[in-house]
């Protein structure tokens, strides 16, 4: 009985030298500060604007805190993982990743001072789609939950209120919140956002010597080092207050020279766009046509190249995605590897102990039993799952594919339609300046080129291209839905392309309201409720038919 009772301590003994073992070297690998280490370098990633690598290790990071509940580091992943989608202009999945930190943060009040940072984003990201109303709710909301000894962070809110008042017109409320925090703070980037917003609204207000005269100060200061660490965005922001400046003192030709300089300072194509866009107007105005209708292409050339780039990022993201899930993948048969060490140990031991104790042989190897049936299933949901994730992938492919092989389609399509709204300006422009051009060469030009824009010649064409490029598309929707009209075929191919109700509504040249109207109608022939997803349902069809 005693030398019974030996093998069972040191029996137990072993197991539980072993097992502690293997939990420490789990947690060695999947530490808190193994986790801290993948946010340093997505930290570093981010600043050299590597956002795929950045991406990468973040969602890793967020794997770890996610199992382990660390939330004092899960809401800051989550925070800036909704930040990389949102420079690579994926906002669904930056607004989910906003509100899923938001949401940690107001489940643990030791961190409830952070509320402010998630809703700040939030904001940005609704100003970014031009949703102003939704945009000044949040950041409403950021004021008031921020600390109100932390100046830093309110005048930050401040600068960016500002920004969406002056967007939709509302000078006096962007004085009246930049007013309320105009004290300098030790933040040179905060600082001069608030200059450069100040500035715009005095040009806003009419106020356009005062606004000279600080925006000369501003950039001598920036001359002078005063804001050394953001000289790249600073640069390109004053030029183009400068350009600002001189259009609304008509004084074009300077307007367009500062509108140039700040093109050479600025690498974003994102400021390319606004200021050809700018350049264009300008031109207008000076009725330089053919100038204005070549910075027209270069706003054109310039989205063009912005969508390529973001389809770009989009693409890569899910690439990213798609290794995570390996990753996890193999985390989670990592812990099933450590675990099943243990069981088999665990088995060993029990085995060795049933043959001194054959009582508990019948009770023991049920006990096995059970276990192998645990492992089983698990194993079959671990694989289904795999099943799902693989459909998934290849759905996210497959609209890739689709989108890939519209682009040019899309981009001729807008190019035209652009093109032909210039046009029509100028036409316009002519018209009010030739009062007599009816009775001459030049009215009967006019008409020509009417006549030429209203042809149905590019649907024609357009139709055409795309029956070449969707065949299958096409075929399937005709099959399904004889009751569509042409008209209705040409709207739901632009749909398919992946277009938004503003840009179909400027190809139909009718107002976006009646665009949407236009879209339920259909969705109403074809049998589908207004909350359905168009979109989707079109994919479906190219899908069934692959």
């Amino acid at each position: 009985m005693r030398r019974l009772l030996l093998i069972l301590i040191f029996g137990f003994s072993l197991l539980f030298t072993l097992t502690a073992q293997e939990v420490r070297q789990s947690t060695n690998e999947y530490s808190k500060s193994y986790c801290q280490q993948l946010m340093n370098k997505a930290w570093e990633a981010e600043n050299e604007k590597k956002y795929n690598l950045t991406l990468e290790l973040l969602l890793k990071a967020e794997l770890i805190a996610t199992e382990n509940r660390w939330d004092d580091l899960l809401w800051d992943i989550k925070n800036n993982i909704g930040l990389i989608y949102y420079y690579i202009s994926n906002f669904g999945e930056a607004h989910n990743y906003f509100q899923e930190s938001y949401s940690i943060l107001q489940k643990n009040n030791d961190l409830k001072e952070k509320l402010a940072l998630p809703l700040i984003n939030i904001a940005i990201l609704y100003t970014s789609e031009q949703k102003y109303e939704e945009a000044l709710y949040y950041y409403k909301k950021a004021n008031e939950v921020v600390n109100p000894q932390n100046k830093k962070l309110k005048k930050h809110i401040a600068g960016n209120m500002a920004e969406v008042y002056l967007l939709t017109d509302r000078v006096v409320e962007s004085f009246s919140v930049l007013l309320e925090n105009a004290e300098e703070v030790e933040d040179s980037r905060i600082n001069f956002l608030w200059q450069s917003m100040y500035i715009q609204t005095l040009i806003a207000d009419g106020q356009i010597d005062k606004a000279q005269k600080l925006a000369d100060d501003l950039y001598s200061e920036l001359d002078k080092g005063a804001y050394e660490n953001h000289r790249d965005k600073c640069y390109p922001c004053i030029l183009t207050i400068f350009s600002k400046i001189y259009e609304a003192k008509n004084e074009y030709d300077t307007a367009i020279s500062y509108a140039k300089k700040a093109l050479n300072k600025s690498d974003e194509l994102i400021d390319h766009v606004g200021l050809y866009e700018s350049l264009t107007e300008f031109y207008l105005k000076k009725t330089d046509y053919k100038t204005a209708l070549q910075y027209k292409d270069s706003v054109l050339r310039a989205k063009d190249s912005l969508a390529n780039k973001m389809n770009m990022a989009l693409y890569e993201s899910n690439k990213v995605k798609f290794k995570i899930k390996e990753y996890e993948h193999e985390l989670n048969n990592e812990k099933k590897r450590k675990k099943t060490q243990v069981y088999i140990f665990t088995g060993i031991l029990l085995i060795s102990i049933i043959s001194f104790l054959s009582i508990y042989k019948t009770l023991k190897n049920r006990i096995v039993k059970q276990k192998q049936k645990l492992t089983i299933s698990s194993l079959i949901i671990d694989n289904e799952k795999q099943d799902r994730l693989l459909v998934e992938q290849q759905l996210e492919i497959k609209k890739l594919e689709v989108g890939e092989k519209n682009r040019e389609l899309t981009t001729k399509a807008l190019y035209v339609t652009k093109r032909n709204n210039l046009i029509k300006d100028i036409i316009h422009s002519i018209e009010a300046k030739s009062e007599k051009y009816r009775d001459n060469e030049i009215g009967k030009l006019i008409r020509t080129i009417k006549n030429m824009l209203n042809s149905d010649d590019r649907q024609e064409d357009f139709m055409g291209h795309f029956e070449r490029v969707n065949p299958h598309f096409l075929k399937q929707l005709k099959k399904k839905h004889p009751e569509l009209t042409s008209n209705d075929i040409r709207f739901l191919c632009y749909v398919f392309m992946n277009l938004n109700m503003k840009e179909i509504s400027g190809i139909f040249n009718i107002t976006y309201n009646a665009c949407k109207k236009r879209k339920w109608k259909i969705q109403e022939k074809i049998g589908l409720q207004r909350t359905d997803s168009l979109y989707d349902y079109l994919f479906s069809l190219e899908t069934t038919h692959s």
